[in-house]
């Protein structure tokens, strides 16, 4: 039997919300027709310009990407991207697939509410959360990425810093919750697509 492994590159480490897509699109995923079954590999592109630079340079079959949110609109990292490249060298695959997103705040054991002054978290989901962060007084910090932020966070260990991230993150990792609802508006979609190379 011929097995084919193919990349499918996000922007976000195992247990994002990017790699939660790649789960329920691919996860344990083979092709019917068993002489061709074909493994699925998930990459952690990194930035939003390394996962199209991933796809267009043939180091992904294909590239997991999220493109608008019910709260903030287009992601601007993605439109920016999608006005700079040759979209004719790539092309939508499927539908649009909408995830539900679960931001929570998330800290190391040290941490609680009335200690946290610094929140960490990728552009978007700051701005999903924006009036939540204001109203606990939270400092907004810049992270590559949402789960990513947490693992730092919760490593730390810091009384004084937090992360909007996935809640599992919380337990996967062995944080604490501090806020279980970060989102400024429930329920929070982000919809993603699917690209491949033409």
């Amino acid at each position: 039997m011929n097995t084919q492994s193919m990349v499918i590159a996000g922007n976000g480490t195992p247990g994002s919300n990017t790699h939660r897509v790649f789960q329920k699109l691919y996860g344990g995923l083979r092709a019917i027709d068993q002489t061709d079954a074909r493994n699925y590999e998930y990459m952690n592109a990194g930035t939003f310009d390394s996962l199209f630079e991933a796809l267009l340079s043939g180091q992904a079959s294909s590239i997991i990407v999220p493109v608008r949110n019910v709260i903030i609109g287009p992601v601007k990292d993605v439109a920016r991207i999608m006005g700079e490249i040759d979209t004719a060298a790539i092309k939508q695959e499927g539908e649009e697939i909408g995830l539900e997103i679960y931001h929570a705040l998330i800290g190391g054991k040290r941490a609680s509410l009335e200690t946290v002054k610094k929140v960490y978290s990728y552009t978007a989901a700051l701005e999903q959360c924006k009036d939540n962060v204001e109203s606990l007084g939270l400092k907004p910090v810049y992270h590559p990425d949402t789960y990513g932020a947490a693992i730092d966070v919760i490593g730390k260990n810091a009384e004084d810093e937090a992360a909007i991230a996935p809640i599992e993150a919380a337990k996967q990792l062995g944080g604490v919750v501090l806020k279980q609802e970060m989102s400024d508006i429930v329920p929070n979609i982000t919809y993603f697509k699917v690209f491949s190379r033409v």
